[in-house]
């Protein structure tokens, strides 16, 4: 306990000690609580870890095993505090997120220094600013959780720390990838430790949670674990999850030149790659063990993941700092082996006349990208962020570079352009991607406090995702709400007949299902092709629309069934 303290201490008063770094820290969390709660609807998946976080706290075993247990047990702990507030579950999720994603930059930071001695600060700066980040921090999803558990085990693993194999624990028990930090952990103790013995029993100690999961799955529902089950029945993503990370390495390109022929984007993710080459090597030359547990998990993670079935962006986040990290690295050992050549000390003194031009160029142009991103960040709020960013950067090249001669005025004002100009772009595509998923399934919510108003004791409501309109309503989900893929009818000759039977008093149709395609999973799983005809918003022999919701892009259209039709 006492080491433990002592080592909290140490890293707490290195915190203090980088006054950029808290300052900077300071300003991300100021950029991230303007979006808290931001979205009118949460992401859909956050539903299945309300219901399975809800089961938790009653002591009920859930009834799938496809979601591993520890972010519903720390989102319903969590909302404990909120009493019985109806949106304490959400509320707990979001703040845990705002929270952990402070933790885990600075962690980013505490391991980036092991590797980096002037680039460490930009690997913080970079993962803070990608819209990413900061998406998956106001949306109430396991990503941040499961990516401060991956760090924390990382960083004590450099610290030579036994607790490693305890956060690798909780990072199994966050999301299957996770359970890849155990063996690989092992593997590294084989290779490096003497007590090899040791780090086997804690590796089988630390497996123990995946293991008893698997043993409660198959007890559960004798036969493979649903979420092996889906990996092995459908497609694997293949090479498109490389794709995915590339885009997500470029995102702070503006959209508005990534059609250039595709030349910018080329350029720049040719000119990362070549720079993360560069920073891999470089790393394994002067520190393959500590970066052996870096480098097996980044490659493990990423050929998971191509097997896998799903493709979403926010899978990349977990690695998306190791590939800064390489990044940084090559840029570091640039800029080393430009300094170790003297190359600006040979050039001719007369040079400095350009160098003082240079540096004057860059700041006017520097001065006249904020003025750009005045007129691009809308909101007062945004660009007072922006040029606190802005400040964090030209203090750091500052610090950087000891001697303020001309030559080195020069490069500060190049770099801090450079990083002004990333910095606009981030914060504009962190504002862009956040307001297009602001509305989303926004209708839902505004469907279920309608029907909460107007529903009668024996009403119940067809829609396809009615999780959503149950949550931001009072009412009873088995009693008032069916789900459209319950339907056992598959042909719109028996619907009519089959919602009667039912006693289905309402349908809804949402605009969403005329932009998805026909051919799609979503399309046919929730049997869309049998509502097709209420795209309209026109009464019909069976159905009589009652209301019509809007909000932002997307609308929805509540049809009332007719019982007394002849």
């Amino acid at each position: 306990m006492e080491k433990l303290i002592k080592i909290n201490y140490i890293c707490f008063k290195k915190l203090i000690k980088d006054k950029l770094l808290l300052l900077f820290l300071f300003f991300v969390l100021l950029h991230r609580l303007y979006y808290f709660n931001y979205f009118y609807v949460p992401n859909s998946d956050f539903f299945a870890f309300n219901d399975l976080a809800q089961g938790w706290l009653s002591f009920n075993l859930p009834e799938n095993y496809a979601r591993l247990p520890l972010y519903p047990w720390v989102i319903g702990a969590g909302s404990l505090i909120f009493l019985n507030n109806q949106y304490a579950m959400l509320y707990s999720a979001e703040i845990v997120n705002l929270l952990l994603s402070i933790v885990s930059l600075y962690l980013v930071y505490l391991i980036s220094s092991m590797f980096l001695k002037k680039m460490a600060f930009l690997v913080v700066f970079l993962a803070a600013l990608n819209p990413l980040s900061v998406f998956l921090t106001s949306q109430p999803l396991l990503e941040t959780l499961l990516l401060t558990t991956i760090l924390s085990s990382i960083y004590l693993d450099l610290k030579e720390n036994n607790k490693r194999y305890f956060f690798a624990f909780l990072a199994s028990m966050t999301r299957y990838e996770g359970f890849l930090l155990i063996p690989i952990l092992v593997l590294k103790d084989l290779i490096y430790s003497r007590r090899k013995i040791f780090s086997v029993i804690l590796g089988f100690l630390s497996s123990g949670g995946m293991i008893i999961w698997m043993i409660l799955s198959y007890l559960n529902s004798p036969g493979p674990n649903p979420y092996v089950q889906a990996t092995r029945t459908m497609k694997p993503v293949g090479p498109e999850f490389i794709i995915t990370i590339a885009n997500e390495l470029i995102s702070f390109i503006h959209p508005d030149y990534q059609s250039i022929k595709g030349v910018i984007v080329f350029v720049s993710l040719a000119v990362i790659f070549i720079l993360m080459i560069i920073g891999f090597f470089w790393f394994l030359k002067k520190s393959t063990r500590e970066i052996f547990t870096i480098l097996l998990f980044l490659i493990s993670y990423i050929a998971m993941h191509m097997v896998f079935s799903y493709n979403l962006t926010r899978f990349v986040y977990p690695v998306l700092w190791i590939l800064i990290l390489f990044t940084m690295g090559g840029i570091e050992y640039v800029s080393n082996a430009i300094i170790k050549q003297n190359w600006f000390h040979n050039i001719n003194k007369n040079m400095d006349l350009y160098f003082r031009a240079g540096f004057s160029i860059f700041s006017i142009l520097t001065l006249l990208s904020v003025i750009y991103f005045f007129k691009m960040l809308n909101g007062y709020f945004i660009f007072v962020l922006y040029m606190i960013f802005v400040m964090s950067i030209i203090a750091f090249m500052f610090s950087i570079f000891k001697d303020r001669n001309v030559k080195n005025l020069f490069l500060i004002s190049s770099f801090v352009l450079i990083l002004c100009v990333l910095a606009g772009f981030s914060i504009y595509g962190t504002q862009q991607l956040m307001d297009s998923d602001k509305y989303t399934k926004a209708e839902f919510r505004f469907v279920g406090e309608w029907y909460s108003q107007n529903a009668k004791s024996n009403d119940k409501i067809l829609m396809t995702e009615p999780w959503i309109a149950s949550y931001y309503s009072d009412l009873s989900y088995e009693k008032h709400f069916l789900a459209s893929y319950d339907l056992k009818c598959n042909s719109p000759d028996c619907f009519i007949s089959e919602i009667r039977e039912r006693n289905i008093t309402y349908v809804v149709w949402d605009s969403y299902f005329d932009r998805i395609s026909k051919s799609s999973l979503y399309y046919n799983y929730y049997k869309i092709y049998l509502i097709s005809d209420l795209r309209e918003g026109k009464n019909t022999e069976n159905f009589e629309l009652v209301k019509k919701i809007e909000i932002g892009p997307s609308s929805a259209l509540i049809y009332k069934v007719l019982y007394d039709v002849k």
